[in-house]
């Protein structure tokens, strides 16, 4: 998943997950058995791109990866209890978290080689409330959002970490997202979890501020992680919207906050959404008995990938290109557990030849 999330993960779950699909337009067919008797996943459609899914949600299973070029389905890496997926913008590695399900274990997070099916996990302490995952724009990492954030590369190493109950406070015991992701340059990763804001850097020092701090007055329910603008110095600023108004915290050896300009120019998410609709609407008119119950832009933000039901409870996940919306693969065969709210699928686009 890409750039910025504003949904509440599903208790301590997030949206994302993953596969790559061919380098030419392609019209075939892709027949995928999900361990169930008489069931199957299919593909089909004209629109070359990678996906990654989870079947059978909530048991012990391992991430499938789908090619749409040769329409194989591959299992990679390990069996969990898988809860997100999300897949890094070039398709390479997919990254899975499964939340502990014995007290006293910890967050397990795999980072698979989507080609050959290595993998690394790293084990996160249960009380970081780890919840949501996004790949960095250039695919080298991974930064999950939780009460502690973390960034951790492609092997699996952990290489930022900021956040944590601040000194006299009592350790949160669920999690409230206010949104979560990467600058535009892949050099930090923001997130905004229980009323603190975390600002991680692969190569650089990490901070965290409380919302207090920051912004003295404001109700952090009231405050969500917008997006990003390059402030006058050139330099990367994450924006907060508050009921007052656009916020800027610059990233300087420590957070500080200023109003948003009218001349800065904001890398949003609600902006990506709008630009997602005419690919949803033209997937609900190829499928005239469904209706679109979630949408947003794929890993690597060159299309979007959309949830339609139809009446009787029939789920078709439709993954396409923005600036082709003609240009569809259509899956079928999910369960809701499997397409739920998109936290357990996620597909990038591969170039045309």
């Amino acid at each position: 998943m890409n750039s910025f999330m504003h949904r509440k993960p599903l208790a301590l779950s997030l949206g994302g997950a993953l596969i790559l699909l061919a380098a030419a337009i392609i019209v075939g067919m892709a027949v995928i058995g999900n361990g169930g008797p008489g069931t199957a996943v299919k593909a089909e459609g004209s629109a070359p791109a990678i996906i990654a899914f989870v079947d059978n949600a909530g048991e012990v299973v391992q991430v499938r990866v789908l090619t749409t070029g040769n329409g194989k389905v591959r299992e990679v890496g390990t069996p969990d209890h898988f809860d997100a997926l999300a897949l890094a913008p070039d398709g390479s590695f997919v990254a899975a978290l499964a939340l502990p399900r014995a007290a006293g274990s910890p967050i397990n997070l795999h980072i698979i080689d989507s080609k050959s099916g290595k993998e690394s996990v790293a084990q996160l302490p249960v009380e970081s409330l780890a919840s949501a995952i996004a790949w960095a724009p250039g695919s080298a990492y991974a930064g999950v959002s939780g009460e502690v954030s973390f960034v951790l590369d492609r092997a699996g190493a952990i290489v930022a970490r900021a956040g944590g109950p601040e000194a006299g406070s009592p350790a949160a015991t669920s999690l409230a997202s206010g949104g979560y992701g990467w600058s535009p340059d892949g050099t930090a990763f923001a997130a905004l979890s229980n009323g603190r804001l975390h600002v991680l850097r692969p190569r650089g020092e990490s901070s965290a501020a409380s919302l207090a701090t920051l912004l003295p007055g404001v109700s952090p329910a009231n405050v969500f992680l917008l997006g990003w603008t390059a402030g006058p110095s050139g330099a990367s600023a994450v924006v907060l919207d508050t009921p007052g108004g656009r916020i800027a915290i610059e990233l300087g050896a420590t957070l500080s906050a200023r109003l948003l300009t009218a001349e800065e120019k904001v890398a949003d998410q609600r902006t990506k959404a709008a630009a997602a609709a005419p690919f949803v609407k033209a997937a609900e008119g190829s499928l005239p008995s469904f209706q679109a119950t979630w949408s947003r832009p794929t890993a690597d933000g060159a299309g979007a990938i959309a949830e339609l039901r139809n009446s009787t409870g029939e789920i078709r996940v439709v993954i396409g290109s923005l600036s082709d919306p003609g240009a569809m693969l259509r899956v079928t065969g999910l369960t809701a557990a499997q397409a739920r709210g998109g936290a357990l699928i996620d597909a990038a686009l591969l170039p045309g030849d």
